[in-house]
């Protein structure tokens, strides 16, 4: 079975796609408390880790790794603010593709 890592996870509506398209997601990731709470009651054997991507050091090797990370502060159906945080948080998909690819 081919596996998976998902990050900026939410309650879990994408990964839900990949399990039935075959993969084991073997850890995913939020920051909100909530979404875990969803996320892990209907997919309750994945990893999953809450808190800031930025501290995440380790990924699992796989596959496939899938991601939303947040666009608000640059798309055009957003609010659009340049000076976001949540704006570069691509990088730390980037890192994470970085690191799970080695």
């Amino acid at each position: 079975m081919p596996t998976a890592v998902s990050l900026f996870s939410g309650c879990g509506g994408s990964d839900a796609g990949i399990i039935n398209a075959g993969f084991d997601v073997l850890m995913a990731s939020d920051i909100l408390p909530y979404a875990r709470d969803v996320y892990l009651t209907n997919h309750a054997e994945t990893d999953y880790r809450l808190g800031n991507i930025a501290a995440i050091d380790a990924f699992p090797s796989t596959e496939l790794l899938v991601g939303c990370y947040p666009c608000q502060g640059f798309s055009q159906g957003g609010v659009r603010k340049a000076d976001r945080k949540i704006n570069t948080l691509y990088l730390e998909f980037a890192r994470a593709l970085t690191r799970i690819n080695k």
